[in-house]
């Protein structure tokens, strides 16, 4: 018993410093917001959030109450989304041809910068607390803020420079081999 105590003492050590959080996949409608109301719940301080009106509709009460709980909310809502009391919201307009391309609705919510839940909502989503894809995700959906909040400043410009629903940006950027094409 000694020396496994011993060996485990040496090694244990250098595991946890090469150590990083799994990422689990979680399938079914059900489960996925049974683990996004989980992680909701459980937010103390910041939650960012990309998410359609059908899903945040079912999820409103556990976001009314992290927002009372004082946790500072910011959305990206898609598909119609209407104006909410919980927080900083940019509404999305393309829900409609996104929701086509992708074969579903998305989800990503990021719970204080360390806890992610992502993925097509009604099927499969990714839930993990690597902190290297937490921070991915957080530029992601603050990048989408961006563009969203200068999208609504400056349409005209933006239609002049990019065209009708940023065509050219998107012919410029988009790989049309890609199974997740983001232009119309």
């Amino acid at each position: 018993i000694n020396s496994t105590i011993d060996y485990l003492e040496k090694k244990l050590p250098s595991v946890k410093e090469s150590y990083d959080e799994p990422i689990h996949n979680i399938s079914g409608y059900e489960k996925n917001i049974e683990k996004l109301k989980e992680v909701i719940n459980n937010t103390k301080k910041s939650l960012y959030l990309e998410i359609w009106s059908a899903d945040f509709k079912t999820l409103e009460q556990e976001l009314e109450a992290a927002y009372d709980r004082g946790v500072e909310i910011k959305i990206v809502g898609y598909d119609n989304f209407q104006q909410t009391m919980v927080g900083l919201i940019y509404r999305h307009e393309d829900a409609k041809d996104i929701e086509k391309q992708v074969g579903g609705r998305l989800i990503y919510l990021l719970s204080d910068y360390v806890e992610a839940v992502f993925g097509r909502i009604e099927s499969n989503v990714v839930w993990t607390k690597n902190v290297d894809i937490a921070y991915v995700l957080k530029a992601f959906i603050s990048h989408d803020m961006y563009l969203l909040d200068v999208s609504q400043r400056f349409p005209e410009q933006l239609k002049y420079f990019y065209g009708p629903d940023f065509v050219r940006l998107k012919e410029k950027i988009s790989d049309n081999k890609s199974s997740y094409n983001l232009r119309g």
